[in-house]
């Protein structure tokens, strides 16, 4: 008898202590702890709110944008590595972005902190972008806004990029046609761009640094600059953008 009381007794102390040790487990879920490392190594980290949308990502190049459902996302490689930003609908709405790499006689790079139109690609972006090359060069340096159609017409939009590169034109042809459709809200045009742009053209080298405004069509409209010989500039086009109605000189007119 007193055998089983024995085993009875190391019974009960053994389920004791099991479920000691399940409270010990569910309560240590429920308590809040910082997990600290001194190196960590990931593909892409999401930072997700209470309600489950993903507000931010970490990631780079193919997994930064894998999930999204954005119409202006194409389907190529996104080259760029750094941190997407997401809106309360968990759609793309900017981010910080890096990318470059050696070409076979330069350099191709760009970094840019963008911020987007609803549901639509960047339209304030500020910037660092460069393609060099052995025969032309450009480096670009500022703040640029992009007028863009508005979310529900970003289909049409970059169905008309897709037709207008299938065509067979020359630059000027296929500048023309943008700046038709610019006019007309289905495509984006860069309207404003603040900062430097600078490089090689033609064999000449170029650098100019100031306000350069553009019409709806993304055509020239006013250019205060500085060029490369230290010269300002003030410069008026007419609606087509290729020809200056004014042009204030400081050199010439001394």
């Amino acid at each position: 008898m007193e055998k089983i009381q024995a085993k009875v007794k190391r019974l009960q102390l053994t389920v004791i202590a099991l479920v000691a040790v399940n409270l010990f487990i569910i309560l240590s879920a429920f308590v809040k702890r910082e997990e600290k490392f001194d190196e960590i190594s990931v593909d892409r980290i999401n930072i997700v709110d209470k309600k489950g949308v993903t507000k931010m990502v970490i990631a780079a190049n193919d997994r930064i944008r894998q999930d999204s459902n954005d119409e202006s996302v194409k389907k190529e490689e996104f080259p760029s590595s750094g941190i997407l930003f997401r809106n309360e609908e968990g759609e793309e709405c900017g981010g910080l972005i890096f990318r470059g790499k050696k070409t076979r006689d330069g350099q191709d790079a760009d970094a840019g902190l963008t911020f987007d139109q609803y549901n639509q690609d960047q339209n304030v972006v500020l910037q660092h972008k460069e393609n060099v090359a052995a025969t032309e060069s450009v480096i670009e340096d500022g703040l640029a806004v992009i007028q863009r159609p508005d979310y529900t017409k970003v289909k049409e939009e970059y169905g008309m990029y897709e037709k207008i590169g299938s065509m067979d034109l020359t630059p000027q042809q296929r500048d023309s046609i943008k700046s038709h459709y610019a006019n007309l809200d289905v495509i984006g045009a860069r309207r404003l761009f603040i900062g430097t742009k600078r490089g090689f053209k033609d064999k000449k080298p170029y650098n100019e640094t100031g306000l350069f405004i553009r019409d709806r069509g993304g055509n020239n409209a006013i250019r205060i600059f500085v060029d490369y010989d230290n010269v300002p500039h003030f410069e008026v086009y007419d609606k087509s953008g290729k020809r200056k109605v004014y042009d204030l000189d400081i050199k010439a007119r001394k």
